[in-house]
């Protein structure tokens, strides 16, 4: 898939062998799935360059067998990535972003291998990295820093950073499944996907 000119929006996407690329244009990604296929050194390769036109989010998908590549070189644009899970995934920040770029409420599931690389200084606190120990999720970050001396990424784990964070996990009662979220204290809750289920309408959420 690739997107030219405009503003663009993939919801509720089951994403599947696919390259998803953009060119001069906004792309959001929300509340979708990206799994399998065979793209370069990983199994997809979304490409964006944050901020051609305007601001973009991506938020409340997962990713599993993914490379995420982002060129940020805008003034002026922002690039929010919130609320995802990364499975066997890559994220790869690149270019003049400083302040730019949000990098919160993640989960990366993989204690194994490389989840975020960038050249940069980047804020990726508030997130969840399996674990709360900081040699480990060291190893997961690549910043081209060598031990021993300071971080060009910041990574306090969500466990230790915060008690102001909370996953909410959605029981659809047999229906579809519905991923959680995580959500900070006095922060409202965006409302999920609805859940569907043969021969029964859907009536709402209740706590």
């Amino acid at each position: 898939l690739r997107f030219t000119e405009g503003e663009y929006t993939i919801q509720y996407g089951d994403l599947k062998d696919v390259s998803v690329e953009r060119w001069n244009t906004v792309l959001n990604l929300s509340d979708s799935t990206m799994v399998g296929g065979s793209i370069s050194l990983s199994d997809y390769y979304y490409s964006w360059d944050p901020g051609a036109d305007g601001d973009e989010t991506l938020e409340r998908n997962r990713f599993e067998d993914v490379t995420l590549y982002a060129y940020k070189d805008r003034v002026g644009t922002a690039l929010t990535i919130r609320n995802n899970v990364f499975y066997r995934s890559k994220l790869t920040i690149e270019g003049d972003y400083s302040d730019t770029v949000t990098i919160k409420g993640n989960s990366f599931l993989d204690l194994d291998r490389v989840a975020v690389s960038s050249r940069g200084n980047l804020d990726a606190t508030g997130n969840y990295w399996g674990t709360t120990d900081l040699a480990i999720i060291d190893r997961m970050i690549d910043d081209g820093i060598d031990q021993g001396t300071e971080n060009r990424v910041s990574y306090l784990p969500l466990q230790a950073a915060s008690a102001n964070y909370f996953v909410v996990r959605y029981d659809s009662q047999g229906g579809s499944v519905v991923q959680s979220d995580t959500v900070e204290l006095y922060s409202q809750l965006t409302q999920p996907v609805s859940p569907v289920k043969d021969n029964y309408a859907f009536a709402g959420w209740y706590q």
